[in-house]
């Protein structure tokens, strides 16, 4: 039976802008009717901390995006790799890890480059994967790539919000809608009329509340759950590192703690020397 994930705004603004990659890259290259099965897939995020950052279910034309602790930068480039699938599938029915695929993921991530979506930096940064050994190899050293720029002034940007539960209904009121995954509100706007709805915000929130995202600043705020069994005997230390016992409806008899995704490796690696626990990482 084919799992079920929840859609949620945080994952449909990067669909979008993944369909715009496919479009960039191929709308002179492909017929219209290529172009439009490649902008053709299902795209959603889940939390699951592991090996597998993303993958690309072909015979569904689905794509998960996985683990939130890494850098946005990392995020965004494995959304890429996984769109490198879907499009290499469309083109030959099949994809895998070889020639055709990474010349894909290279176009991809050269139009991903011009709408400053990514930088060099970001890609050259991404130490996790065989993938730059890989594009290198076929392609040359990445701080050498082309990249034709494009104007993108006259984009529009994001507002995202955090909001207390009695605020909401400042941020109904002006259109914003909610993202469960990243629990914030948001909205696109064109830049010329950011400063508007700033002034707006500003009669209701404080200014740490709330923040612009343009094409190049995106970021994933979420906040995941550990949970814990076998704490027992560790309970002054998971005291002193902020964890509560039984809180957050996790479970009986589990030790819990509410984290920002980026600071898991870390927690990860205090938690890896205290012998017997069994953590697990959540988003509610």
């Amino acid at each position: 039976m084919l799992k079920e994930i929840p859609v949620s705004y945080s994952s449909e603004r990067i669909r979008k802008i993944l369909k715009e990659l496919v479009v960039l890259t191929y709308a002179e290259k492909e017929s219209k009717e290529v172009v439009e099965k490649m902008q053709q897939f299902w795209f959603y995020f889940e939390v699951r901390e592991g090996k597998i950052a993303g993958v690309y279910q072909s015979d569904i034309y689905r794509i998960i995006i996985k683990m939130f602790s890494r850098p946005a930068g990392h995020i965004l480039i494995c959304c890429i790799h996984e769109l490198a699938h879907h499009v290499d599938f469309i083109i030959r029915n099949e994809t895998k890890h070889d020639h055709t695929f990474y010349q894909v993921f290279h176009d991809l991530l050269i139009s991903a480059m011009r709408i400053n979506l990514i930088t060099k930096e970001q890609l050259l940064a991404v130490d996790d994967t065989k993938d730059l050994e890989n594009l290198q190899k076929r392609h040359g050293a990445i701080i050498n790539w082309k990249v034709p720029m494009l104007d993108q002034t006259k984009r529009n940007v994001w507002i995202k919000c955090r909001s207390s539960i009695d605020k909401k209904e400042y941020l109904k009121k002006a259109k914003y809608q909610y993202s469960w995954f990243e629990k914030a509100w948001f909205k696109e706007v064109p830049s010329q009329h950011v400063q508007v709805e700033i002034d707006y915000l500003k009669r209701f929130f404080q200014d740490k509340e709330f923040q612009v995202e343009t094409i190049g600043s995106i970021t994933f705020s979420v906040m995941y759950y550990v949970s814990l069994r076998n704490g027992r005997i560790h309970r002054e230390t998971l005291k002193q590192r902020g964890y509560f016992y039984e809180a957050y409806d996790l479970g009986k008899f589990t030790w819990n703690k509410i984290i920002d995704a980026s600071d898991w490796p870390g927690e990860k690696a205090a938690l890896d020397k205290l012998k017997g626990l069994k953590a697990r990482v959540l988003l509610r």
